[in-house]
Formats: C-alpha cells, sequence, structure tokens
C-alpha cells in the first residue's frame, strides 16, 4: 500500500476496473477510494450491460450520496467524487436499487 493524492487515486481506481471488466460479463462494477478526507468513485459497465445501463447515469446519485456533485464519464464507465467516507454503504445501496 502506498500513499497516493486524490486524483492518482482516481486514475488508479479507472485502470483497476479497466482491467477487471475484460473478464467478467454482466457485472456493474462500482469502486470507492478514500484518502485526505476524500472519496473516489469509479462506476463501470460489462460491455454486455451498456444497452441496459449507462455508467454516466449511474454515477451521479453514487457522488451525490458520499457529499459531491456530479460526476461523469461515458456509458461504459464513469468517475466522480465526494467527501463523506461514512456514506459509502448507503452510496452502495442506492447502485443495488438503481439496477434492480
Amino acid at each position: 500500500w502506498k500513499q497516493v493524492d486524490p486524483l492518482t487515486l482516481e486514475f488508479q481506481l479507472r485502470d483497476d476496473i479497466k482491467a477487471k471488466k475484460e473478464f467478467q460479463d454482466s457485472t456493474v462494477f462500482a469502486l470507492f477510494g478514500c484518502k485526505d478526507g476524500k472519496v473516489a468513485v469509479c462506476v463501470s459497465l460489462s460491455n454486455n450491460l451498456i444497452e441496459k445501463f449507462d455508467s454516466a447515469k449511474l454515477i451521479a446519485p453514487l457522488v451525490e450520496a458520499v457529499g459531491g456533485k456530479g460526476g461523469g464519464g461515458k456509458k461504459d464507465l464513469a468517475m466522480g467524487g465526494g467527501v463523506n467516507k461514512n456514506a459509502i454503504t448507503q452510496a452502495t445501496e442506492v447502485l443495488k436499487n438503481l439496477i434492480k
């Protein structure tokens, strides 16, 4: 484990999620990372779910749940951030409800 700045953390989450989705079907990925009081959020979809869901639309409620605003990206991968690491569990519940 090494210390990284929040922006680097977001890029690491993005790269990690891109690598994982190549080997998974029918999966919605949500990764959260915390550093210096900030929360990075990354959502991605396996290729076969891109027609059903849109990561750019899924990210906004998750970012809001962790105390941020907005977030954005593309249909297959979106990122954002907030300031409330204690709300990550709540954010995962929000995502579960969105993809039911």
